[in-house]
């Protein structure tokens, strides 16, 4: 079976400030839960006594493990955004802005977001 990997078209707003963090957790950690990869794309604050924001997690799940984290109550652990064979590709966003309302990192923050009708024409599986 052919390996399958994803691209995301990023915004403009992306060109700085903005790093990728693979396997954030470790891949062990992850396999654990069903996820075959992971990468973070974190906003980098000005005050830098500020940890980095999640903008985004995307998350590759083994099929069968998303289906019984879906089969599960309570809130989703991120949106399905693609299936491929074996796959499920999840998408996380933040609930809401993590800095204070009118600071210069909330309104940087603000111009790196992104939504889901947006990644659901910048995300893309290859073969």
């Amino acid at each position: 079976m052919q390996a399958l990997s994803w691209r995301l078209e990023s915004p403009p707003s992306w060109d700085d400030r903005v790093r990728m963090v693979d396997d954030p957790e470790g891949r062990a950690r992850l396999a654990q839960q069903g996820i075959r990869d992971a990468r973070l794309f974190e906003y980098l604050p000005h005050d830098r006594a500020i940890v980095p924001q999640i903008l985004l997690g995307v998350y590759v799940y083994d099929s069968l493990a998303w289906a019984r984290l879906e089969a599960e109550e309570g809130p989703p652990q991120g949106e399905l955004i693609a299936r491929a064979p074996g796959r499920a590709y999840i998408v996380g966003l933040p609930q809401s802005n993590p800095f204070g309302y009118g600071s210069v990192d909330s309104v940087e923050f603000e111009k790196r977001a992104v939504n889901m009708e947006y990644l659901k024409g910048a995300f893309h599986v290859m073969r």
